[in-house]
This record gives structure tokens, sequence and C-alpha cells, in this order.
């Protein structure tokens, strides 16, 4: 284990991309179900609405980093694969 420098690439944050309407139902689902429904990320990216990042299945060990009051890391978006927001 090592320290991270400031700014320092950490890991990717890896999930399904959806909207705020299909997460909030997920959400839900998750929490009427019994489950942890807090592997949802949200990103405003630029000229798009907002993007939401389910990690609760198909997601990776990022989704566990930053379960804090005082998150350590934030996220910058790096790639889009796939065409839901193909202009991201």
């Amino acid at each position: 284990m090592e320290a991270l420098k400031k700014g320092q690439y950490a890991m990717t944050y890896v999930g399904e991309m959806t909207n705020d309407v299909q997460a909030n139902a997920r959400f839900q689902q998750v929490t009427d179900k019994g489950g942890n429904p807090s592997y949802q990320t949200e990103m405003q990216l630029t000229n798009n609405p907002i993007v939401v990042i389910d990690a609760t299945y198909g997601g990776n060990v990022s989704r566990v980093v930053n379960h804090s009051c005082d998150p350590y890391l934030f996220l910058r978006k790096v790639y889009n694969r796939g065409t839901l927001y193909p202009n991201a």
C-alpha cells in the first residue's frame, strides 16, 4: 500500500449508465428488497442531463470508495463506452 498524490488516478468507477428516473426506480427496488442502494453515483456531464452510474450489478471495488461523510476522491469522466449518451 502506498499513498496517492493529490490528483493522481486511483481507479475506474464501473457500472451501468442510466438516467435519474431509471436510477430512482432501481434505488426503490433495492431498498424494498432490504438491499444496499448506495452504489449509484451521479455525474453532470457537459451539455447533457445528469447521468447515474449504477455499480450495483457489474460494478467493481470502486463502488465502496468514498463511503464516508468526508469523501477523499472525486470522479472525473474519462471515456464513455456505449450509446446511451454518445456526446458525453
